[in-house]
């Protein structure tokens, strides 16, 4: 009679019976396509679904843990020697999940322009910008601030005070007429 072992898969927790002669080999689940590794130890053959009386000779207590093994066990296979260097990786193994598209690879794509030179040419420039005539609120503030000075430090002179503010305000001042004057204002 043909043993079978009894496996249980970890996905969907099915029990499988599988050949004992597959014993140590990895199966597929035929209910959840999930792979299975077969037991390869003496216990699986308690887990057979033979006879009741070959189950208790498999766990039958006369053989003890630490005792050596049966001629029948059969020896293990030797691993496979691995080679010094390690395998080639290249590029291509790895997939880039966080990847950005190139803009430039197809255009009209991404929503990447598709203006040509003559499109650029053809874009409405703004409108020039007129010159004030007379003088700017920048000029006049700055003319102000020069004014408001002279007649501070003039006053305090005729006081016989020298206050300190006049000159940083007139200063202040001819830096911002200045700039009223080349069309910068703040």
């Amino acid at each position: 009679m043909d043993n079978k072992i009894q496996v249980q898969c970890i996905q969907c927790d099915k029990r499988l019976a599988v050949p004992a002669t597959a014993a140590g080999k990895r199966i597929r689940c035929p209910s959840c396509q999930g792979v299975v590794t077969v037991p390869q130890s003496s216990q699986s053959s308690a887990t057979s679904f033979g006879s009741p009386a070959e189950s208790r000779r498999a766990t039958s207590p006369s053989r003890s843990v630490g005792a050596a093994p049966s001629a029948a066990a059969k020896p293990r296979r030797a691993a496979k020697p691995r080679s010094a260097e390690p395998e080639a990786v290249s590029d291509d193994d790895f997939i880039d999940d966080f990847a950005i598209p190139d803009p430039y690879a197809h255009p009209g794509q991404y929503g990447a322009p598709t203006r040509t030179v003559q499109n650029f040419r053809s874009v409405a420039a703004p409108p020039p910008v007129k010159p004030a005539h007379g003088p700017g609120k920048t000029m006049l503030i700055g003319a102000a601030m020069m004014g408001g000075a002279i007649v501070w430090f003039v006053g305090g002179l005729f006081a016989d005070i020298i206050f300190f503010y006049p000159p940083v305000m007139f200063v202040i001042g001819l830096v911002t007429f200045i700039k009223g004057m080349l069309g910068k204002s703040s």
